[in-house]
């Protein structure tokens, strides 16, 4: 039954872009980052009669029409399921690629082989802790201590990339390294709040590929995700990526930020239900990937077909109120109301994820007046091109300033004359910091909040964004 539904009410693709189908909710970890000490629902393994059933519906509807990508995770550890190798060859088998994350506790090169025999998509690895204090906060009573932790994970890279030089193309296609940060919100743990440490780390990783394939190394970033997942390519050997990953810790709609309960809104926007389709261990479905409790439920596969589930009362309710700007679900309003209300206070150095930059590069943002980023450079490189979006007020007689700083140098200041438009500049690259990771910082002498631009607390981004390409022009 391919999806021919369009809703008159509100103007979407009636085919989601991401999926998730939850094959366990049973974990081998209770972090503080993660609501699964939180969940309320009965531990389980997904049968495969219901994810046969969930794969046979997704492909026969047509609802992977946008992306064949099927993650097999949710709230639990993958790698825990007695048949994952038959769910994943049985994904195969149906054309669909899959995307799996793990903490990592179970990565073995014998595990690596068997993903990548299997061709795997893309593998990450949620490390999220960045030294050993940071592992003992967020995973009291993991079952390993974090040398050995880090050791398994290490041997598996390693033989990931020596299957890469072996086989260039196959097998995994992309593993990621995914780490926390913990600028602005800390769940119990101290994630990377130190742009200092964070290149630290990359190049600890950097070194441990060159060591195995000195000639695929690169120092590159790849901008950010969908999931404002802030990305670092480190290797590349054929068709097969070795990336750091970044992303900021959330709060699980507010379940982890005891300090203040959310104060429910009725009105607001969110594209999830419009973009996320999510299958739960026990076949509910639901249209959240912070849904970890099944609230937002709207069908059960193992009763409904799933393309009817997606295109049903409940799921059109929930995006015809988003349509309309109001919020239906109390699950929705709960979370809404946490992220629109949340007070942000100022910190010392002001980063936010990178978003999208379209024709003008990949960017970051950031709010306050101060932030930090690593910028990656390469042979042949002398000179950084900075462009800086201006948000704030500014004129020729009332200017912005802007300074830039390269690692501990002397900053620079630039002055922005033109609100609301690019600013181009150029600084000269030293010859030391060329072809390495690149500490910047950059500050500016007005104080930048959400509502200069329009934009809620929630998302906390605006003020100057910056491209950096690195290239000298001929």
């Amino acid at each position: 039954m391919d999806i021919q539904i369009q809703d008159p009410q509100v103007a979407i693709d009636p085919h989601p872009c991401c999926f998730w189908i939850e094959i366990t909710n049973c974990c081998n970890f209770k972090c503080t980052f993660c609501a699964y000490p939180y969940m309320n629902r009965k531990p389980e393994f997904m049968t495969f009669d219901t994810f046969r059933r969930t794969v046979d519906e997704l492909v026969e509807s047509g609802l992977v029409r946008r992306n064949p990508l099927v993650g097999l995770h949710m709230l639990g550890e993958p790698l825990l399921h007695p048949e994952i190798w038959k769910f994943i060859e049985y994904m195969n088998s149906r054309g669909l690629a899959t995307d799996l994350l793990t903490n990592g506790l179970l990565l073995t090169k014998e595990v690596i082989d068997r993903l990548s025999s299997l061709c795997v998509a893309r593998l990450t690895v949620s490390i999220q802790s960045p030294d050993e204090s940071a592992y003992r906060q967020a995973r009291s009573g993991a079952p390993k201590e974090w040398g050995r932790y880090m050791d398994s994970i290490r041997r598996a890279v390693e033989r990931y990339l020596r299957m890469a030089l072996e086989q260039p193309s196959g097998g995994i296609e992309r593993l990621d390294l995914l780490y926390m940060t913990t600028f602005h919100y800390r769940p119990g743990m101290d994630g990377f709040s130190s742009w200092v440490d964070i290149r630290e780390r990359l190049e600890e990783w950097r070194m441990l590929a060159a060591g195995i394939c000195p000639d695929s190394c690169m120092r590159h970033q790849v901008g950010c995700d969908a999931d404002n997942i802030r990305k670092f390519r480190i290797c590349t050997v054929g068709a097969r990526t070795l990336n750091f990953s970044l992303r900021e810790a959330g709060s699980w709609a507010g379940t982890l930020d005891h300090a203040r309960k959310p104060e429910p809104v009725d009105e607001g926007r969110c594209s999830a239900p419009c973009d996320q389709l999510i299958v739960l261990a026990n076949g509910d479905v639901t249209l959240c990937c912070e849904d970890y409790d099944g609230n937002l439920a709207i069908g059960n596969v193992r009763e409904t077909d799933l393309a009817r589930i997606w295109m049903g009362e409940k799921a059109r309710a929930i995006r015809n109120g988003f349509g309309e700007n109001r919020v239906v679900a109390p699950y929705c309003q709960n979370c809404l109301g946490y992220r629109m209300n949340r007070s942000v206070d100022p910190v010392e150095d002001g980063f936010f994820p990178l978003e999208r930059g379209g024709n003008d590069g990949p960017f970051f943002q950031w709010m306050g007046n101060r932030a930090s980023m690593i910028v990656t450079t390469a042979e042949g490189d002398s000179r950084l091109v900075i462009r800086v979006l201006t948000i704030s007020p500014c004129s020729q007689d009332s200017p912005q300033t802007f300074e830039v700083r390269l690692e501990q140098n002397v900053p620079v200041l630039f002055l922005l004359t033109r609100p609301h438009d690019w600013h181009t500049f150029e600084l000269d690259l030293p010859a030391p910091y060329i072809s390495r990771f690149l500490l910047m910082s950059f500050e500016t002498d007005r104080y930048l909040v959400p509502s200069q631009a329009g934009i809620s607390a929630d998302r906390r981004r605006l003020g100057a964004a910056v491209a950096l390409p690195c290239h000298q022009q001929s």
